[in-house]
C-alpha cells in the first residue's frame, strides 16, 4: 500500500512507536510532519525522514500547552498543509506505585499529556481536515486503558479517557466531510520506558525476595 499525496502528523514522532509511523508513512511516499519536546532526538528522525526521500517537518510541541500545539499546527500547515491524518502517539509512563504514593504533580503531567494532549492535538486539526473534506484520527492507546496494571492508575485513566474519545467516531457530516477517528492499544513494545519499568518491576521483585 502507499500513501502518495498523503500528509501525516506524528505527535511523540521522535522516539519509539511514534518514531516508526512516521517512518512507515515516509516509506509509503506520504509528507510527513512529526513533534516531541525532544529536540534532538526530532532532529535524528528528520535526517531519517530526508534520509527516504520524505517532504517533512519537525518541531518542538509540548502537546499538553494549547499554545505550543498551536504554534506546531501553524507550522504544519504553512509548509504541508492540511493532513489526511493525525496520529497522536505522544506520551508518557507516569508513575508506578500505589494511588495514595502518587503526588498529584505526578497525576497532572500523566493526565495531561497522555489525555488532554489527544484532545488538543485532535482539536488543532480538525478544522483543516474538515475543509479538505476527509481525515484520519489515531490516538495511540494502550491494553493498559483496557486491563489496568497494578501502580499505573493515572496512565490507564489516560489511555481508557483516550479510547472513549475516538470510539464516538466520526466528526462532520455525511453532506460536508468525515473524519474517521480510531484508537489502537498496542500490547508490550520494545521502547526505552517499557524496558525502565520492566527493570524496575525486576528491582522491587528482587529486593522482596
Amino acid at each position: 500500500m502507499t500513501t502518495t499525496g498523503e500528509i501525516a502528523v506524528v505527535t511523540g514522532g521522535n522516539r519509539g512507536i511514534g518514531r516508526e509511523i512516521a517512518l512507515v508513512f515516509a516509506r509509503r511516499g506520504a509528507a510527513v510532519a512529526i513533534c516531541g519536546r525532544d529536540e534532538e532526538a526530532l532532529a535524528a528522525v528528520q535526517a531519517e525522514l530526508d534520509d527516504l526521500g520524505a517532504d517533512s517537518v519537525a518541531g518542538y510541541c509540548d502537546v499538553g500547552n494549547p499554545d505550543s500545539v498551536q504554534v506546531f499546527g501553524d507550522l504544519v500547515l504553512g509548509r504541508l498543509g492540511a493532513p489526511t491524518a493525525v496520529v497522536a502517539g505522544s506520551g508518557v509512563a507516569g508513575p508506578t506505585k500505589p494511588l495514595h504514593e502518587i503526588e498529584p504533580a505526578e497525576w497532572e503531567e500523566c493526565v495531561r499529556i497522555d489525555l488532554t494532549g489527544v484532545y488538543l492535538t485532535f482539536r488543532r486539526f480538525i478544522p483543516p481536515m474538515l475543509e479538505r473534506g476527509s481525515g484520519s484520527l489515531i490516538a495511540i492507546s494502550s491494553m493498559t486503558g483496557k486491563r489496568p496494571l497494578a501502580g499505573r492508575t493515572p496512565y490507564a485513566a489516560a489511555k481508557l479517557g483516550g479510547r472513549s474519545r475516538s470510539s464516538s467516531g466520526r466528526t462532520g457530516s455525511a453532506s460536508t466531510a468525515s473524519v474517521r477517528a480510531r484508537s489502537p492499544g498496542p500490547g508490550s513494545s520494545a521502547c526505552s520506558s517499557t524496558r525502565r519499568r520492566r527493570s524496575a518491576s525486576a528491582s522491587r521483585t528482587r529486593g522482596g525476595r
